[in-house]
Parts: structure tokens; C-alpha cells; sequence
């Protein structure tokens, strides 16, 4: 397993941004892509980190097939673009969240799991390396399969999002 440690805030992308708190990449997901996706995600978002900044960066999530979202993190004149999909780890949904980018085809997969407080409201936290621990790549997905439902993995939210534009087009 890679664990990585980009730079901190800026908004870089939401890999910046989720690193700041040591994010665990996976060079597997947790599963392949067969939930239905979840309506309520669509749309562009206005998100800020979860600790008090001036920052912003805009999400924008859409459907890519029936199973995978197709998000881009946009931050000033920096787009990231991302595919993810959904599994279900008892009653905790946890997002397989990866960088498309064209010169590393098959790119870690980090683990984001999300919250809709209430409505026009998203928050992400992601999935910790400091909490992940296993001798090889089973081992660690398990620590995740297994903690999803906790707050020790995850630990504090990542991005607290707002929605601006509701349910675009699939």
C-alpha cells in the first residue's frame, strides 16, 4: 500500500486537500462497482476544509454509468478529476475514490466516506493511513471494511460542502 502526504491546504484537490490528514491510498478498492449511485449527490458544490479557512474549491459530481460518479475538484485554475463509486460496509457507505490521470493509468483508490446532514449540506471525511494497519493490501482493507462505521478512520471531516447547484444532468 502507498501512503502518501501532499502538500496541505490550498484546495489544491481534494487529494491536497485530504492529505492533510495523512490519507490512506489503496492500490485496490474495496470492491467493484455495483450500487445504485445516490441521487442526492449530483450537483456543484461550494466545499471548504474541515478546519477554519478563506479557502473554497468547487465539487462537481455526475453519474458516468449507472454505478460510478464522475466528480472534478476545482480549485482557482486547478481541475482534478476523479471516478468513485460506492460499497456498502453494513449500514456505513464508503466511496472507492480515484484520480483520473492520464499518465498514471490505475492510481490509488482513497476510501471517503459522506454524510448529508441535512439538506444542500455534504461532508467528506476520509479514510486515515495513521489509522489503517496490516501486514499487506488484504490486511489493511480489512482495518477499512471494519472501521468504516467508526469515527477513528475517518476521523475529523476533510471538506464541508454546500450545495449551489442541485442534480445535474446524468
Amino acid at each position: 500500500m502507498t501512503r502518501t502526504h501532499p502538500p496541505v491546504l490550498g484546495v489544491v484537490t481534494l487529494a491536497g486537500l485530504v492529505a492533510a490528514a495523512g490519507c490512506f491510498l489503496s492500490p485496490i478498492p474495496l470492491s467493484t462497482p455495483s450500487r445504485p449511485l445516490d441521487d442526492r449527490l449530483f450537483g456543484l458544490w461550494r466545499c471548504v476544509p474541515g478546519e477554519p479557512s478563506n479557502e473554497h474549491a468547487m465539487l462537481r459530481i455526475v453519474a458516468f454509468d449507472e454505478h460510478q460518479y464522475y466528480a472534478d475538484w476545482t480549485d482557482e485554475d486547478r481541475v482534478t478529476r476523479y471516478r468513485a463509486y460506492a460499497t456498502l460496509l453494513g449500514t456505513t457507505t464508503v466511496l472507492n475514490v480515484q484520480e483520473l490521470k492520464e499518465a498514471t493509468p490505475g492510481a490509488g483508490w482513497m476510501f471517503v466516506k459522506y454524510v448529508l446532514p441535512s439538506a444542500g449540506q455534504l461532508t467528506l471525511s476520509v479514510a486515515q493511513d495513521t489509522a489503517v494497519a496490516g501486514a499487506d493490501d488484504r490486511a489493511r482493507l480489512d482495518v477499512v471494511r471494519k472501521g468504516a462505521a467508526g469515527t477513528a478512520l475517518f476521523g475529523k471531516a476533510a471538506a464541508l460542502c454546500t450545495r449551489e447547484v442541485e442534480g445535474l444532468p446524468r
